[in-house]
């Protein structure tokens, strides 16, 4: 479950960063 969690918030943190 932290897994999951993990790549959800890297995704959310790369398109911030990305934007």
């Amino acid at each position: 479950m932290i897994e999951v969690e993990v790549s959800n918030w890297k995704d959310f943190i790369e398109a911030m960063l990305r934007k």
